[in-house]
Order: C-alpha cells, then structure tokens, then sequence
C-alpha cells in the first residue's frame, strides 16, 4: 500500500509535471490540425510514487491521434525511408498515390521535454543525494587512520 507523503520533494515534483503539462498544452495549441481540441482536453498528467511515498514516475496521457500529428501519418499518409508520402497498404503491397503532400509531423512533445527535463534532473538529484546523506554512508575505515 503506497503512504503519499507531501514532502517538499513530491511537491516540487507535482509542480515540475504541472508545468510540464502546461507547456504541451501550449505546444498543441499552436497547431492547426484538426483535433486539437481534443488532444487539448484529452491529455493528463500524472505522479506516481512508490512504497515509502515518493515521487517515482511521471506520465501523461492523451488521445492516440496526439502520436498520429507528432509524426504526420494518418488518413493515408505513411512514412517510408523516413519520409511522409500519400500511399495505401494492400496486402504486403505499398501503392504510392500521386496527390500533393498535405500532412507534415508537427512536434508537439520534444520541445516541452527538452526544457523540462534537466529541471527534473535538478530536483531529483538534490533530493536523493541528501537522502542518501541523512540515511548515512557506510563506514569506511583504513587500517591506522580511524583508531577511535
């Protein structure tokens, strides 16, 4: 049974993914897609945390369609050698359709995480290593120094 605890370090770490949220919500409301109302609505943060009750894992949830923008497919687009192309799957058959590309990926999640994740190393750092601190590092003694 997980015992939440409200220690500084959870905070910080419910207001790191409350941030983060909020800047993929302003990534998606840039787009023009159609959708992003939902994807806007659909997508959710959340902070797990383990047995002694800290933070341990940070997710977020949005409709499937937010992977299909992300890398531009969908609705007859495909992506082959790395490339966005009008095509249909029939069978183990690939056939390319001549019609202008209108369907580009549109990155809505990096530039969030790229911004946000050395934060969450800031916090997360300083938090373990003081734990580890206050929980004591294991004696060490060399032989003629530590006589006590």
């Amino acid at each position: 049974m997980s015992t939440f605890k409200p220690s500084a370090y959870n905070n910080q770490l419910v207001a790191w993914k409350s941030k983060t949220t909020n800047l993929l919500k302003g990534q998606i409301s840039t787009l023009t897609s159609k959708g992003k109302g939902e994807l806007l609505s659909g997508l959710k943060g959340y902070i797990n945390f383990n047995k002694e009750g800290d933070a341990w894992q940070a997710l977020w949830k949005f409709p499937r369609h937010g992977i299909f923008v992300f890398k531009g497919v969908g609705r007859g687009y495909t992506i082959v050698d790395g490339r966005v192309v009008r095509a249909v799957n029939r069978g183990n058959a690939l056939y390319y359709i001549d019609k202008k590309i209108e369907r580009y990926p549109k990155d809505w999640l990096n530039a969030a995480f790229q911004i946000q994740v050395p934060k969450l190393a800031n916090i997360m750092a300083g938090y373990w290593a003081d734990r580890t601190v206050k929980q004591g590092l294991p004696k060490f003694e060399v032989k003629g120094i530590n006589n006590n």
